[in-house]
């Protein structure tokens, strides 16, 4: 018979495959992890997995290597996501991850609908309310060039929120340019 199929490894099955991949990604194949992380999102959509679960499991990308392979698989999950304020808590709780994600992996729209946003909210000078759950992506997008990071450092040392502070610091660490980060 063929076809597509999902596979639920359930029991350890999750945890095993997550640690596996945080101690050596590599074990498995780009494709096979692709398929993996894969089938994992879409079980979260249908209410068959956690989506702690999943989240806990892309916890290795920092080191993987076939990105642009893993985002072709993903994009109908990034596609899906909205950049309002609006959704259940869990909804809310995936689309920050899942665009938090996306930008981090260099995803093109990801980054353009991030720097618009980001752009927006310095020309309200800082009175535009960006969804809450999207400001730290948006700060850590914007704080990629000299004039975001400057801008963030402005709002840092005006803001009297707590909240907002570790957004914005966290943004600022986020930057590539480790010069500004000693």
């Amino acid at each position: 018979m063929a076809g597509y199929y999902l596979v639920h490894y359930e029991g350890e099955g999750w945890n095993q495959l997550t640690r596996l991949l945080r101690e050596n990604h590599t074990a498995l194949s780009y494709k096979d992890r692709t398929h993996l992380i894969h089938n994992a999102f879409q079980l979260v959509v249908t209410g068959k997995l956690p989506l702690g679960t999943a989240l806990d499991l892309i916890g290795y990308l920092p080191l993987e290597s076939h990105t642009t392979h893993i985002l072709h698989f993903f994009r109908d999950v990034i596609d899906r996501q909205t950049w309002g304020d609006q959704g259940s808590v869990s909804e809310r709780y995936l689309r920050s991850e899942v665009l938090s994600l996306a930008c981090d992996l260099g995803h093109g729209p990801c980054l353009w609908r991030a720097n618009q946003s980001f752009a927006d909210w310095l020309h309200s000078k800082g009175t535009l309310s960006l969804p809450t759950d999207l400001t730290e992506t948006i700060y850590s997008v914007g704080a990629q060039d000299d004039h975001g990071w400057e801008a963030l450092l402005h709002a840092y040392s005006t803001s009297h929120s707590e909240t907002q502070k570790h957004k914005i610091l966290t943004a600022m660490a986020s930057s590539r340019d480790t010069s500004k980060l000693s």
